[in-house]
């Protein structure tokens, strides 16, 4: 018997819903699998290669971040400098010293190594060999992409691009921290500034007890204020809670609140990473390095923990 134009119309509108339905979910060439959540939206896909594609998404089941990981990916680099052993390097599998010498402080960005070394001004190591930026000694300094920002007293804030010294700013400023082409500096009774590599521009009057900045974000914490971010446009606070310490990543930000723990905010959550305090913590890439007083260094990864040293650093840092 042939089919009804009921029939017909039915097939034909099935199938349509069908097409469109495919239509809104991801295909992607060589995935060997797709992972979906209780509300069927796709959460993760991974590859035959190892890597891996991961979503999330807020209460409204809007997307809020894809993340891809590769499994031929940069490692990301652990520097901790040793009481009387100077700096060591953690690729990810083994320690190798940098140097014997103890530096005074360090920071770290992309393959770059910078240690300041009293009365010898700062240094920098590629991964093979050790170059002097400057005789000079800073109060601070910090380090984003190919670019150096020191603080020298009375002078101001410098940038090293990687072969010449210029002049920021002639003032000194209470703290600074740097991502991407951008410089944030904190200055005494005058708030907080971002510097794009041109122009100065002030993002809030009020002056932070800390701040990190990762990517586009810039986290500062206030006394009796908690934490906020801002993105480039507006503050919002991320939680009314103070941190004794924070540090971010593009992806994530962790706190350490006194006798909670450390605590990771992926833009949308928090979610406790572990109950214990820690004395130091860094984060690159999809790493947090942890370092807690007679347990050595340990990294988190992936929801696990894992010690890379039971050795106490004096100062840790993490390129990449």
């Amino acid at each position: 018997m042939m089919p009804s134009r009921l029939e017909n119309k039915i097939q034909f509108i099935t199938a349509m819903v069908f097409f469109l339905l495919m239509m809104c979910v991801p295909f992607y060439s060589g995935a060997s699998s797709y992972s979906y959540d209780n509300g069927n939206r796709l959460i993760r896909v991974d590859f035959a290669d190892g890597s891996k594609i991961e979503y999330t998404y807020d209460e409204s089941g809007s997307r809020t971040r894809k993340l891809t990981t590769s499994p031929n990916a940069t490692p990301a680099l652990l520097y901790a400098a040793n009481a009387g052993a100077g700096i060591s390097k953690w690729d990810g599998t083994a320690w190798a010293q940098v140097t014997p010498n103890n530096p005074n402080m360090m920071v770290a960005a992309a393959a770059n190594l910078y240690a300041a070394f009293a009365g010898n001004g700062i240094w920098k190591n590629d991964g093979t060999t050790w170059t002097q930026v400057t005789p000079n000694n800073p109060s601070m300094m910090v380090a984003a992409a190919a670019n150096l920002y020191a603080a020298f007293a009375g002078n101001g804030i410098w940038k090293n691009d990687g072969t010449t010294w210029t002049q920021v700013t002639p003032d000194n400023p209470s703290m600074m921290v740097a991502a991407a082409a951008n410089l944030y500096a904190a200055f005494a009774g005058n708030g907080i500034w971002k510097n794009d590599g041109t122009t100065w521009t002030q993002v809030t009057p009020n002056n932070p007890n800390m701040i990190v900045a990762a990517a586009a974000n810039l986290y500062a914490a206030n006394a009796e204020a908690g934490i906020s971010k801002w993105d480039g446009t507006i503050w919002t606070q991320v939680t009314p809670n103070n941190p004794n310490m924070m540090v971010a990543t593009a992806a994530n930000l962790y706190g350490a609140f006194a006798g909670n723990g450390i605590w990771k905010h992926d833009g949308t959550t928090w979610t406790q990473v572990t109950p214990n305090n820690p004395n130091m913590i860094v984060a690159a890439a999809a790493n947090l390095y942890g370092a807690f007083a007679g347990n050595g260094i340990w990294k988190w990864e992936a929801g696990a923990w894992t010690q890379i040293t039971p050795t106490d650093p004096a100062a840790m840092v993490s390129g990449f």
